[in-house]
């Protein structure tokens, strides 16, 4: 199958025109895109580990849900990017970002995780860039942070809620959303709602509290569905292309 023809269906239903302003969504590499290739790589995360093997197995397109940051003045590109960069451009493997105009979808991230979690009269929250949904009955907090590890494989989980408190209805952000939800704190404060969201700083568990507003930090690991989905997705529509989704998150241990 030619690089284009799957790229060009991904960019349609992911649209580089539903990216947030300092997105880097879009390629990161661009090769001949009239090429072939057998295999396809899709990965939350570019890291070595991936381009390691899309090398070893000759696969010349690789789709990652993060991009590399090589524009924006708030993310320094590292050494150990202009590295892999470096071996990116030498192996001739074309790698496509589909990162904020995945999440922005209406077929993105954030109703992908609802629908994984069965809720019910999922949508885009009134004017913000984030979904709420309900449970088919009223939840605890510990029975919703149970079923987020049984559904997505997440282990580390902080919240300030209490254990026993009970939600039907969650808003959800996947990634470090806190800042979308920050837009409607002041709706939020008044409705019974739990926010699910990631990488929640210091200060942020600090605008919650005085907010009144419960919350469960899930960290990053969430997004790793974004890879059996496109997979499957790819797969679907080119069912002659092998199409491998690999986690790319170094778990995280208590200690």
């Amino acid at each position: 199958m030619k690089i284009k023809s799957i790229t060009n269906y991904l960019l349609k239903q992911y649209p580089l025109s539903l990216q947030e302003e300092w997105d880097e969504s879009g390629f990161l590499n661009k090769c001949d895109l009239t090429k072939e290739t057998k295999k396809v790589f899709v990965c939350l995360d570019l890291n070595e580990k991936t381009i390691d093997e899309a090398i070893k197995q000759d696969a010349k397109l690789v789709i990652s849900h993060h991009p590399i940051f090589t524009k924006n003045k708030d993310h320094e590109l590292s050494s150990f990017n202009r590295k892999l960069i470096s071996k990116i451009k030498k192996a001739k493997i074309t790698v496509l970002s589909l990162h904020t105009c995945f999440d922005n979808s209406n077929q993105g991230m954030n109703f992908l995780i609802g629908t994984k979690l069965k809720l019910r009269n999922l949508k885009w929250y009134k004017g913000a860039k984030f979904v709420v949904g309900n449970f088919a009955q009223a939840l605890t907090v510990k029975q919703i942070a149970a079923l987020f590890k049984k559904t997505f494989g997440v282990s580390l989980l902080t919240t300030n809620a209490n254990a026993n408190d009970k939600y039907s209805t969650i808003g959800i952000c996947a990634g470090a959303g806190l800042s979308v939800f920050a837009e409607k704190f002041d709706e939020l404060s008044k409705k019974n709602i739990l926010l699910i969201t990631g990488d929640i700083k210091h200060h942020g568990w600090q605008d919650l509290a005085n907010y009144k507003i419960d919350a469960i930090d899930v960290g990053h690991d969430l997004e790793n569905c974004f890879s059996a989905f496109i997979a499957s997705l790819v797969k679907q529509k080119f069912p002659t292309t092998s199409c491998l989704a690999i986690t790319t998150c170094k778990k995280e241990k208590s200690i």
